[in-house]
């Protein structure tokens, strides 16, 4: 072989060789950017994830933050209803108009507690459920004292024991309220 054809067959086998390693450069190239798109996309997705998760959590407190407002609010207004009833003399006119809107207190208590049954959590629902129960408790003291023949002790110590218990109910709401709008939840309620 003379020196010619072998610097052709050397020429050759470098160009091959460096074809060779230009298509392994190229396909290790498109690889690792396939690669790097693929990790980039998916950190993409992830912080998506995550900012709709922050966003749905801040809308979620919002929206709990205005419904136990609204609770605190309207047993509020029960609250003053009921101690308007509970200064009055049953029978008498002015008493029957003051416990009618106690009970109608009691009705929209009952309507701005379903908004907090949707957003809860169960914590809550039960904190307002016990409110409620216990100032539907108080009415049906009250008004056995309104249709009672001779109003006794007894009467009135039913009417404080459930008025203590009723307020009661409302002081936990709004530690629970608090509580769970700041991330701290614990149970206020008894079952």
């Amino acid at each position: 072989m003379d020196e010619g054809t072998a610097a052709l067959i050397a020429g050759v086998a470098g160009m091959f060789g460096a074809l060779g390693g230009a298509i392994a450069g190229a396909i290790g190239a498109v690889r690792g950017a396939r690669v790097g798109a693929e990790r980039t996309a998916e950190a993409t997705r992830q912080q998506v994830r995550d900012q709709a998760t922050a966003e749905h959590g801040h809308w979620l407190r919002q929206q709990r933050q205005a419904a136990y407002s609204s609770f605190i609010a309207a047993n509020q207004a029960t609250e003053r209803a009921a101690q308007a009833a509970l200064v009055g003399e049953p029978g008498r006119t002015q008493w029957d108009a003051d416990f009618q809107a106690f009970k109608q207190s009691i009705e929209e208590l009952n309507d701005v507690a379903s908004q907090i049954s949707v957003l809860g959590p169960d914590s809550m629902i039960r904190a307002s459920g016990r409110v409620f129960r216990d100032a539907a408790w108080l009415t049906m003291q009250l008004a056995d004292s309104r249709y009672a023949d001779d109003f006794t002790q007894d009467h009135q110590d039913r009417i404080d024991e459930a008025w203590d218990e009723y307020a009661e109910a409302g002081n936990l709401f709004q530690e629970a309220a608090r509580d769970v709008l700041i991330g701290t939840e614990r149970s206020y309620v008894r079952n």
